[in-house]
């Protein structure tokens, strides 16, 4: 094996704001591959693309954005998520001080299935531009179409865990993030396979799902920078909460019946619903973005201190799954009940 030590590199644009300069919207793809990487992350990356050029036209015409927004193309995210937590790490206070939200795109196509986990402060914003987006294959919305397939009148959105660029965002940084995708069949993951004869053929015939990607994140990147009061939906964030806490409860009965941990979480977490649905969409706080940060902990999570989000991490035994609570449930899977 060559384990040689080589220079990564990075690519960053920022397209600054004309009235929030200092609040920025991240958009994130990486740009090595095991292969050729039509799909992973090649797709994305032309979706990124994309989506500047059409921004870098409408700020030329005028429309800069409110919000600064920022296109980053990592390196090495293949091997170990180096390029973007290497970014994160060295401007970490910056961002922490800035960053509105982080948008990732690893796969934007490989089939017709859109799919997208995020913390529930950006799923209401998600759904919402699904429905102004068409379907290329039915012609009616992508929230249609995705709903349909989840036989669900509301699509349901997954939590983030790890397993891409997001990763040193949220978890390390308490940045709000999301990630999304089409998906299909794709059976040449990873391999020399997945390459351009693959996705003109069989992944994206037409590449009409990677111009559906590139709307579909343009649109979330300006409603993000142009909002006058950020769609963040904290509302929602104290509900999945809530329903978590009763789902560790269940999980956990024995360890935890009449815990003063569980009931002190529960009645934080009704306090956290009253306080969020008294919020005004309409007049939410200027810097409502950084409650995000106060769901960390610099001391981060037992035997992996450099995951520091209290509420969503990669699992101990689950890979790049999600799991809800992760320091709670690494203990109780442990037996340590204290």
């Amino acid at each position: 094996s060559d384990h040689a030590n080589r220079p990564i590199r990075n690519v960053i644009a920022m397209l600054p704001g004309t009235e929030y300069p200092d609040e920025w919207v991240i958009l994130g793809n990486h740009h090595d591959a095991w292969t050729y990487g039509a799909a992973d992350p090649s797709s994305g990356t032309a979706a990124l693309l994309e989506v500047a050029r059409c921004l870098g036209l409408l700020a030329e015409d005028g429309l800069a954005p409110k919000r600064t927004i920022v296109f980053a193309s990592w390196d090495a995210e293949e091997f170990g998520i180096l390029g973007s937590t290497e970014w994160a790490e060295d401007l970490a206070d910056e961002l922490q001080a800035k960053a509105v939200a982080y948008l990732n795109v690893d796969i934007a196509a490989t089939g017709p299935s859109f799919g997208a986990s995020a913390v529930p402060t950006l799923k209401r914003l998600i759904r919402e531009v699904t429905r102004d987006v068409i379907d290329p294959a039915t012609l009616g919305s992508i929230h249609d179409a995705w709903a349909c397939r989840q036989d669900a009148d509301e699509p349901r959105i997954g939590s983030l865990g790890s397993g891409s660029d997001h990763s040193p965002f949220l978890g390390h940084l308490g940045i709000a993030s999301m990630s999304m995708g089409f998906h299909g069949p794709y059976g040449v993951y990873h391999a020399m396979q997945d390459n351009f004869y693959w996705m003109e053929n069989f992944g994206d015939p037409g590449f009409r799902y990677h111009a559906a990607m590139a709307k579909l994140w343009g649109l979330i990147a300006l409603r993000l920078a142009n909002a006058e009061a950020l769609p963040f939906d904290y509302a929602a964030y104290a509900s999945e909460l809530l329903e978590a806490t009763d789902a560790l409860d269940e999980d956990h009965p024995a360890a935890l019946d009449e815990h003063a941990g569980i009931t002190a979480l529960r009645d934080a977490l009704t306090r956290w619903a009253t306080a969020a649905d008294a919020i005004d969409d309409d007049a939410a706080p200027a810097d409502i973005h950084l409650l995000e940060r106060l769901l960390t902990s610099d001391a981060g999570l037992p035997r992996r201190p450099w995951f520091r989000h209290l509420i969503y991490a990669p699992g101990w035994r689950t890979g790049y799954a999600a799991v809800v609570f992760p320091g709670v449930r690494d203990a109780l899977d442990a037996g340590d009940t204290a």
